[in-house]
């Protein structure tokens, strides 16, 4: 079966998710824990935005996350 022709889009919550994942996948390597705030400015994200999808993909644990001093910091979970 061939893939489809058209390009696959998702809805504006899809996108900042997976964006905001794969900076936090890319920082990973580096042993950095990244806050809600450095992702939302370095993707142009609103802040609160952000951590309202945060919230949601937390149900999933495809991360760690902690309210801190500087705001919600968050790690990969690697089990």
């Amino acid at each position: 079966m061939p893939f489809p022709t058209k390009p696959v889009s998702f809805g504006s919550k899809a996108e900042c998710g997976l964006v905001a994942l794969m900076e936090l996948a890319s920082s990973y390597a580096t042993g950095l824990i990244l806050r809600v705030t450095e992702i939302a400015s370095r993707q142009s994200i609103p802040n609160r935005y952000l951590e309202q999808i945060f919230a949601m993909l937390r149900c999933g644990h495809p991360f760690s996350s902690v309210r801190g001093p500087l705001g919600l910091s968050a790690n990969p979970v690697t089990d």
